[in-house]
């Protein structure tokens, strides 16, 4: 009677347990396979934001380089004509740096340092490839060199205006904002590296003595830039 009921007992437990099973499996091939179709769509997305960044991070060694050119001589220029690179670019500090290798041992990426990639002689940065030997593999500096030169040649004036667009919603692709934030952080950076001149002290130093030149009702009033 014992052997008849545990048989019976093994019996529903196979039944039950192969359902559990069942469901276990095509839950784990459900998972691989939205695992797979996420990785498909949004590799490619996180490999252009990557460029981007990185093409950004050059941007903001070329930008000052501009300002202290000054639309002066071409041999004070970020990239001179008779040169083969952008040897006036500032060269980057090494802690600005991060090797590809990084993010294989799991190191989070840095938004604000440059990208090494392996070479000959070791681990080579996009930016010193083109200050270098003038090979500009993201077309970022090439981009905004041909820009200037183009000015050069027209006897123009080379300008450079900084803006950032801000959404006054929340976006569903930044809940928290934090991308706009980086944008504006990007152009208030960008806007303290190209003072060059320091004219933002100039301009404060002009705006407090014209302050304090103005009557209002036949008193002076007190400078808000003391």
């Amino acid at each position: 009677m014992a052997v008849l009921t545990a048989l019976a007992v093994c019996k529903d437990l196979a039944k039950y347990t192969a359902k559990i099973f069942k469901q276990r499996q095509d839950n784990y091939i459900l998972w691989n396979w939205h695992l797979f179709d996420y990785m498909r769509d949004v590799t490619p997305m996180a490999q252009e934001a990557g460029f981007i960044n990185e093409m950004l991070n050059e941007v903001k060694m070329f930008l000052p380089a501009l300002g202290s050119w000054k639309n002066g001589e071409d041999k004070f220029a970020p990239w001179p004509l008779a040169l083969a690179g952008a040897s006036n670019i500032k060269k980057p500090l090494k802690e600005a740096l991060q090797g590809v290798g990084n993010f294989a041992n799991k190191q989070a990426y840095a938004a604000t340092k440059l990208v090494t990639v392996p070479r000959s002689k070791g681990q080579v940065a996009y930016i010193n490839m083109a200050r270098d030997k003038g090979k500009d593999y993201l077309l970022g500096l090439s981009m905004l060199e041909f820009l200037r030169r183009e000015a050069v040649v027209k006897r123009s004036k080379v300008k450079v205006m900084l803006g950032a667009f801000v959404r006054t919603d929340i976006p569903d692709g930044d809940r928290d904002c934090d991308g706009a934030l980086a944008s504006l952080q990007f152009v208030h950076e960008m806007n303290k590296k190209m003072d060059e001149t320091r004219i933002g002290q100039v301009t404060k130093s002009e705006l407090r003595k014209n302050y304090l030149n103005l009557n209002f009702l036949g008193q002076k009033k007190k400078s808000a830039f003391a």
